[in-house]
């Protein structure tokens, strides 16, 4: 299935783990949603409200990080910012951007660079959590 937004849905069931992700997300509910979602997957989940803080939580804990969710607009960083300061301490750290900005748009405005994982909000319920497995087992 698929929709203009994210091009496709994922299905089947959904599979969590024990990794560690770091979620940065300034939408509070958001975030908190998302976090209680992937913990009842098994994850841990490290939060950060913006740019700066998630790159402090990156340093504290880069060696156990296994995936970032990155919202692409947010204070004080936005997400490609973070993901390049992240990945000159760990450069094959996975990523996942999130927005509620059109993929194009973003793409077009060079905010995050073609090829990289992007979801569109708001997504389905079981995209995102299929999106960090398949990245993590690859």
């Amino acid at each position: 299935m698929s929709d203009k937004n994210n091009r496709k849905y994922f299905t089947g069931p959904i599979r969590g783990g024990k990794e560690k992700i770091l979620l940065a997300e300034d939408n509070e509910s958001v975030r908190i949603l998302t976090r209680d979602m992937h913990r009842e997957y098994g994850y841990t989940v490290i939060e950060a409200s913006d740019g700066e803080e998630a790159l402090n939580k990156f340093n504290v804990h880069r060696d156990a990080i296994s995936l970032i969710i990155l919202d692409v607009i947010m204070p004080k960083k936005n997400g490609k910012e973070v993901l390049h300061k992240a990945r000159e301490i760990q450069p094959g750290i996975k990523v996942i951007f999130t927005s509620g900005y059109p993929a194009d748009l973003i793409q077009k405005e060079g905010i995050i660079e073609k090829g990289l994982n992007i979801i569109i909000k708001p997504y389905p319920q079981q995209v995102l959590p299929q999106k960090i497995r398949e990245l993590l087992d690859h």
